[in-house]
């Protein structure tokens, strides 16, 4: 139950097993998390102000089960890029 307000979001990079829920963020720079390698990781009940395609971006050869879960006001397959490198069906949205 995190509300947050910053001039930048989150980096995640080479992380394993992260878990973010119930969370409300208001960032001014549109990009709202930068995933690289990310592994085991899950995003539910998140909210942000960013309207942006590129809001959540994830990339790195590495990165494996990543479920991003969207909600009435955040809807990830709208706000997500995926990278190339990152294998089909790592990310479950």
């Amino acid at each position: 139950n995190l509300t947050g307000k910053a001039d930048k979001g989150f980096s995640i990079i080479d992380a394993n097993g992260i878990k973010l829920n119930s969370i409300n963020l208001d960032i001014k720079n549109s990009t709202i998390f930068e995933i690289y390698n990310g592994k085991n990781m899950s995003l539910k009940n998140i909210t942000f102000n960013s309207d942006s395609p590129k809001a959540v971006t994830i990339d790195g050869e590495a990165s494996k089960n990543i479920e991003l879960v969207s909600n009435a006001k955040t809807d990830f397959s709208k706000k997500t890029t995926v990278g190339e490198k990152v294998a089909k069906g790592a990310v479950k949205m």
